[in-house]
């Protein structure tokens, strides 16, 4: 009853907020995939006392923030993204990466390309990632919460109505109903 309450409250805020909280975890993902990715790359920690290090994270903030934002990543809604929302990240995250990874050059900022590529790889994950467990998240709680329903009859008719009834937030179907001992089992 808890999580179904938590579920609702979260549903209920204003998108804005939402878009605003989904912005800020995107955030600090790409701050993580930056990291993790130095990580691998350098092996210990002593990079974040580096001034290219923060300046790097800016770029890729920035660039990042900008190409999800330009790409409607942020339009669409999580319950009903697709496979299209995760191209989109993809996409933007491509673009985001080429440009940081070009301004860094012209910045003179140290950037392996090998670094570049692992950041790029681990921030698709983890964006691609919260974007499911979010969607599961949604679905699971919204699928748990309909009435159960019987429909009488098993036949072409029957299976169109138990497939419009799927896409009903109200109601799911739980079993047939048939005289028809050959559409029974």
């Amino acid at each position: 009853m808890y999580f179904q309450r938590v579920q609702n409250q979260l549903v209920g805020i204003n998108r804005r907020i939402k878009i605003l909280a989904l912005k800020c975890c995107d955030i600090t993902a790409v701050f993580f995939a930056l990291c993790l990715s130095m990580l691998a790359e350098n092996d210990d920690l002593n990079f974040v006392f580096e001034f290219n290090f923060w300046f790097n994270v800016f770029l890729h903030i920035v660039f990042a923030s900008f190409a999800l934002t330009q790409m409607g990543v942020y339009r669409a809604v999580i319950r009903y993204s697709s496979a299209q929302t995760f191209l989109n990240i993809f996409l933007a995250l491509c673009i985001s990466t080429t440009l940081a990874g070009f301004a860094a050059q012209f910045l003179n900022l140290v950037m392996p390309v090998k670094v570049l590529l692992i950041y790029f790889c681990v921030c698709v994950g983890f964006l691609s990632v919260s974007r499911i467990s979010i969607k599961y998240f949604l679905l699971t709680q919204l699928y748990n919460t309909r009435s159960g329903i019987a429909i009488y009859g098993a036949g072409e008719t029957d299976l169109q109505l138990a497939k419009a009834i799927s896409v009903s937030n109200r109601y799911k179907t739980v079993f047939f109903i048939d005289d028809d001992t050959g559409l029974q089992g």
